[in-house]
């Protein structure tokens, strides 16, 4: 859903109202600005923490004791499984 913001003449923009309270927006909130080749992303720190927890929980497999080390261990060993068939088809 697209919600449309005019930039002022300083370069500021006015998230509405309702997008503020939905999202639990208070003054004086940080904002992480993303830029992409597709244009920008607004995201709260709580965003980007459930974010990588979500993705970490994909990726995780299921297993939720597993370490950061064993993590990264399993990802490399993925890694070089698939380049070694890349390789040797």
């Amino acid at each position: 859903m697209g919600i449309q913001v005019k930039l002022s003449p300083s370069g500021r923009i006015s998230i509405p109202a309702d997008v503020r309270k939905r999202l639990g927006l208070k003054p004086g909130a940080t904002l992480t600005l993303l830029e992409s080749e597709f244009g920008i992303t607004l995201s709260t720190f709580q965003q980007r923490v459930a974010k990588a927890q979500a993705l970490y929980r994909q990726f995780s497999e299921g297993k939720p004791t597993i370490s950061v080390d064993e993590f990264i261990a399993e990802r490399r060993a993925d890694a070089a499984r698939e380049e070694a068939e890349f390789d040797h088809p």
